[in-house]
């Protein structure tokens, strides 16, 4: 993926507590504007390295590409289960059936740089070519005629997105997801404030916070489940959590003896049940 004018190279995985966790190499400084780059991803039993217009760039002995994780549906151009778009053009994609050696990395580089796609590219283990010479259409074909053609599809969307993603697998120990966790608890707290002010004005109290929390939970659930439809929105079960607890914090700071003597002094009514 493309994040600023770096390239970062991606995989998740499971980590021994089944978290979902992500391994990553970076690319510094990566694109600049107007130049088309290279890059070449090859991995061994070494680990997995990253070049960029035929020179070494980034390592990681940590991070492991195996048979297993060519298996299944390709996608070209984002992740299969959330929106993570590549931000630039594509001209070719190519897949080897072995790791590449850097003068052979070296080689090809030259080769794209001329056009020349497919000099030398089969005596190197070459399984897929796509150099996108279509030029239009759907379809994009491999130039070997070995592999499966490329599917355009009209509309753009997330093929595998998940609808109200668990809690567990959202999880993430970290400080994005901490911010992000308080910034939904925080969110709702009006909503928890003001609907709670409403329906206890001719319900017993303890039946307008209950109201107003569920309330405020079947909100969350329809802005979630509508975010299914949204390619750039998530869905998850954390944030209807979270805005509920939201709401409810809502209702606790009505229900303070300070907060109503404050708005009496400014109706000149008294708001308590």
């Amino acid at each position: 993926m493309q994040y600023l004018d770096q390239f970062l190279v991606q995989r998740d995985y499971r980590d021994p507590q089944n978290h979902l966790a992500t391994a990553e190499i970076k690319v510094e400084h990566a694109f600049h504007r107007d130049e088309r780059v290279l890059f070449t991803i090859t991995s061994n039993r070494k680990g997995t390295s990253v070049y960029r217009n035929g020179v070494f760039a980034e390592s990681d002995s940590r991070f492991d590409l195996t048979c297993a994780s060519f298996s299944g549906q390709l996608v070209i151009g984002n992740s299969q289960v959330i929106y993570d778009a590549w931000q630039g053009r594509l001209f070719g994609v190519a897949f080897y059936s072995q790791s590449l050696t850097r003068e052979q990395i070296s080689r090809h580089y030259e080769s794209w740089s001329h056009c020349r796609v497919r000099q030398g590219f089969r005596e190197d283990g070459l399984v897929a070519l796509y150099s996108f010479a279509e030029g239009a259409g759907r379809m994009i074909h491999d130039s070997l005629g070995a592999s499966p053609d490329l599917y355009i599809p009209q509309t753009f969307k997330i093929l595998h997105k998940r609808l109200l993603t668990p809690p567990w697998e959202e999880f993430s120990p970290d400080l994005g997801y901490a911010w992000d966790l308080f910034i939904n608890v925080i969110g709702f707290v009006p909503f928890g404030f003001f609907f709670y002010a409403y329906f206890v004005g001719d319900r017993p109290g303890d039946r307008a916070a209950l109201l107003t929390v569920a309330l405020g939970g079947l909100t969350s659930l329809a802005i979630e489940i509508l975010q299914w439809f949204l390619p750039s929105r998530s869905s998850g079960v954390t944030d209807i959590i979270a805005n509920t607890l939201g709401s409810g914090v809502g209702v606790i700071l009505w229900r303070l003896r300070v907060v109503q003597d404050l708005v009496g002094s400014l109706t000149g009514e008294d708001p308590s049940p």
